[in-house]
């Protein structure tokens, strides 16, 4: 971008965020979660650039054309100079490579944001975009045999999910009204895992998320900031485990988390310091049963992990690594 634009704009440089507009693509169950994650992050974190957004699914549903037909004439005539990209599966309303290469060529930085690094699709377009994104940052620090046979991506950077700070709230642990819960899809062994649980630990309860029970982004933020305990299961549908969303939800509001073990989580987070890793079902039972009876020693814990992540993993963290980076 030549500095008189940017000097027409006051100093500041153009950021297009490219998202989905709609949970799971359909406009009865609402806004997307990433309006609350990705969106609201980057404008508490990047008050420094004009910020323009533009939906996939929008462009589809609600103006029948596809976004290949939108993108490059918008950002030649807002002159931006950078796109964040949340890609939407296999969904056909994604951008195409021709339309990359066409950004690209007219001087745009491409960065493009992974919720999920699973095999298949996911993995299969970051290395196709390799040449193409001048940034790809994933969010779930995926661990498996699978992951770590991989080429290194030259361009990539593994962070953590970003959060709104105006949703995650801090909330003292003495003034936490529930137990122990779990907010989620019920999908998988988790659904397994839910009901014994229910069965065995009469202070828990759980419901879903957005797309089971229509939960909007501020009664789930107030129910994770109003967990004494919040469990987490971090395993993937094809059977390696993940960074959940969860874990950093729960650091942010002062919760003790619980989670099955795994090795995505330690690679920001202590257990046994920042929170509690579980051997097992039972052994979650059991610790959340600790926990709740050792109210200090919970709370010690969870401190920990609240002051780990203000320190270092907030979405003014993630966005300046990612401007770094870029």
């Amino acid at each position: 971008m030549s500095e008189a634009i940017i000097q027409q704009w006051g100093g500041k440089e153009k950021v297009l965020l490219c998202f989905e507009k709609y949970c799971a693509l359909n406009p009865d169950l609402n806004l997307t979660s990433n309006y609350d994650h990705f969106l609201a992050s980057f404008s508490q974190s990047k008050p420094e650039y004009i910020f323009h957004t533009i939906h996939q699914d929008e462009c589809d549903l609600v103006y029948k054309k596809h976004i290949d037909e939108i993108l490059p004439e918008y950002c030649e005539k807002w002159a931006i100079n950078k796109i964040m990209f949340i890609l939407l599966g296999e969904a056909s309303c994604n951008p195409s490579i021709p339309t990359y290469n066409k950004l690209a060529s007219m001087g745009i930085s491409l960065c493009f944001h992974w919720p999920d690094t699973s095999p298949g699709w996911a993995i299969d377009t970051m290395y196709s975009l390799e040449q193409l994104a001048d940034l790809h940052v994933s969010w779930d620090v995926p661990k498996s045999d699978f992951h770590s046979s991989l080429p290194k991506l030259s361009n990539h950077i593994s962070l953590w999910p970003p959060r709104d700070r105006n949703l995650y709230v801090f909330k003292n642990y003495k003034d936490k009204n529930k137990k122990v819960t779990f907010y989620g899809r019920p999908f998988l062994e988790r659904a397994k895992y839910l009901q014994y649980i229910k069965l065995k630990l009469k202070d828990f309860h759980f419901g879903g998320g957005q797309r089971e029970e229509n939960l909007s982004a501020q009664d789930y933020a107030d129910s994770v900031a109003d967990s004494k305990i919040v469990l987490n299961f971090p395993a993937h549908g094809f059977g390696f485990s993940q960074l959940k969303g969860r874990v950093v939800e729960a650091m942010a509001c002062g919760s003790l988390m619980l989670e099955l073990e795994n090795d995505s989580t330690p690679t920001f987070f202590e257990a046994g310091k920042d929170y509690i890793s579980c051997s097992s079902v039972d052994d979650m039972i059991t610790k959340a049963a600790y926990y709740l009876n050792n109210e200090e020693e919970a709370e010690k814990i969870a401190l920990s992990g609240y002051n780990k992540y203000i320190k270092n993993y907030t979405g003014q963290h993630y966005w300046d690594l990612v401007f770094e980076n870029l």
